[in-house]
């Protein structure tokens, strides 16, 4: 399901326009996208927690030029690789696949927090305030 979903998604970010018609992408179009957009998830994880590439690549036990190539969108990564980079991101490979989240303005965001605020528990609530303490 998340990798239909992920599919989706680059389909939806990467529509292709050619005068102003969209065109439909064969399988291996969408292969390429939904590689891409892995791709540029992976590059702003990693940048997100500070990590070099060589970094990152030690830690999921890949080659830096490999990781170098899934973030260009190139190259056809295996399940593994995607498995050890997903674990070293400290994500599932759900999570890794889980490119709705990247879509999410701050304005979107803070609606849908609003209204799961407003559902909560008092319990949660309470929780949710010391960990937004300064």
């Amino acid at each position: 399901m998340h990798l239909q979903a992920a599919f989706n998604t680059a389909y939806r970010n990467r529509r292709v326009l050619i005068k102003g018609r969209n065109l439909r992408l064969c399988g291996q179009q969408r292969l390429t996208l939904l590689i891409e957009s892995l791709g540029l998830r992976i590059r702003k994880l990693r940048e997100f927690k500070g990590q070099t590439q060589n970094e990152l690549a030690v830690i999921a036990g890949v080659s830096s030029k490999h990781l170098g190539e899934l973030e260009r969108g190139k190259g056809n990564p295996s399940l593994q690789s995607l498995h050890g980079l997903a674990t070293a991101l400290g994500l599932s490979l759900n999570e890794l696949f889980d490119m709705e989240q990247e879509e999410k303005t701050d304005v979107v965001l803070r609606a849908e927090i609003a209204k799961r605020l407003q559902r909560a528990k008092p319990g949660v609530l309470r929780v949710i305030h010391r960990a937004l303490k300064p």
